[in-house]
């Protein structure tokens, strides 16, 4: 049907009205309609951070912030899912906008410190902080979340575990809490109190893969590998090609005393990662009890070479090298894991000497040169850049940096919880801090 125009002033007057109506109309739903989509998608994001989905959470409330973006609330929200989740910009855009709205100062104030204390800039906010966890604050948790945070990131381990501790106290089914303590309990080779934890972590998350691979490797570790085979079997069903999955299927098997079903795992991960020392170390193994020691030589030299660090590789080609009658080189072979397990023993005391002087950075410093000399220059840097954020000043750890800025020619890395790894990947054995 053609539209006809009025004819009639009146006519006119009343064909504006109606439109006015109608308009009007349009834009309160318009406007209700985004009232309400905002509320929901706010009641969903608050879900899932209380299942500690913070990737989901930070989604729902971006649109939130669309939706309602005056909203001091969402806003300060906002912010403070940001900055645990470790997105610092988007946390600082949130926060920016809570104040434009009309935020209370104190309160972005508040939230600028858990920032500073979960970069692990302690110094200014620590004191404050820490008053407030002990305290009945209303967001002691958070407060605890960040200091915990800020402690593993200064490698001040021992003030992380009661931190955590604390926290698990006010919260005894927090994941994030259960997967850092654990992760703690883990390098002070107490398996039995990680595993309950990772145990409790993955009752409340079951689809944490990560969480659940660390469960299985440390049930490696702790020689349970019956039950480490079925973590690692529920994990291999939706990761089907993973080289860490099948490499820990494969020692499971192998620990179980089915050999040819571990070789025929090695095998295949073999053919399509040639450079996985920890597949290497495996077959040289598999090779070294099957009476074949020349075949398991050149496996493990291959091993060494990509992973000087490796503790595992370093003790296999010893034994190998003593069954060849290689003596001479078995020797020296053997004096270079003497080598490296006076540095493992000396990184355990370290470990303790910061935990009781955490602002010591001759320690950090001297920490930093074993992981520089095994060749692990992330790990080392870490440590050499946490030397210099508790004395800016220190000339020995400036010397270091120079001379290894120099030689590389890349930036320092940021700091990072760190873990020594049995397969001694990016660290230096398996021998952790005690």
């Amino acid at each position: 049907m053609r539209f006809r125009p009025p004819r009639t002033k009146a006519a006119w007057l009343r064909f504006l009205l109606v439109l006015a109506v109608l308009a009007a109309g349009a834009g309160s739903a318009y406007y209700i309609g985004r009232y309400v989509s905002g509320y929901f998608r706010l009641r969903a994001a608050r879900q899932a951070i209380a299942r500690h989905d913070l990737p989901a959470a930070e989604q729902l409330l971006a649109r939130c912030v669309q939706d309602w973006p005056d909203s001091p609330e969402v806003l300060q929200l906002a912010a403070q899912t940001s900055r645990r989740a470790g997105h610092y910009d988007e946390a600082y855009h949130y926060l920016k906008e809570y104040r434009r709205a009309g935020g209370l100062p104190e309160v972005a104030e508040f939230e600028q410190a858990l920032r500073r204390a979960q970069q692990g800039d302690l110094a200014s906010v620590e004191k404050s902080l820490t008053a407030a966890a002990q305290k009945d604050h209303p967001d002691s948790v958070l407060v605890l979340e960040a200091l915990s945070r800020g402690y593993l990131k200064s490698y001040r381990l021992s003030d992380a575990l009661e931190c955590l501790v604390l926290w698990l106290e006010r919260d005894p089914d927090n994941v994030q809490a259960l997967l850092w303590r654990a992760d703690l309990y883990e390098r002070w080779l107490n398996y039995e109190r990680a595993l309950l934890d990772y145990r409790h972590a993955l009752t409340f998350a079951p689809d944490r893969d990560d969480a659940r691979m660390r469960y299985a490797q440390v049930l490696v570790q702790a020689r349970q590998p019956a039950e480490a085979l079925e973590q690692f079997q529920s994990l291999e069903r939706s990761q089907p090609n993973d080289p860490a999955i099948l490499l820990g299927i494969a020692r499971c098997q192998h620990m179980r005393g089915k050999s040819e079903a571990a070789g025929l795992i090695i095998n295949s991960l073999l053919s399509a990662h040639p450079d996985d020392a920890g597949a290497l170390v495996e077959s040289a193994q598999l090779a070294l009890e099957a009476g074949q020691p020349g075949q398991a030589e050149n496996t493990l030299r291959r091993a060494v070479q990509l992973d000087p660090s490796n503790r595992e590789a370093l003790h296999a080609l010893v034994q190998c090298l003593n069954q060849l009658h290689k003596t001479q080189e078995a020797d020296q072979q053997r004096a270079r894991l003497d080598r490296l397990e006076t540095q493992l023993d000396r990184v355990a005391d370290l470990a303790k000497a910061i935990g009781a002087s955490p602002h010591n950075a001759a320690l950090r410093h001297e920490m930093a040169l074993i992981f520089l000399d095994r060749g692990a220059t992330n790990e080392g840097m870490r440590w050499l850049q946490s030397a210099l954020e508790q004395d800016p000043l220190y000339a020995p750890a400036l010397e270091t940096r120079a001379k290894y800025s120099r030689r590389s020619g890349a930036a320092t890395p940021a700091l990072e919880s760190h873990r020594i790894t049995s397969s001694g990947t990016g660290g230096l054995g398996d021998k952790r801090q005690q």
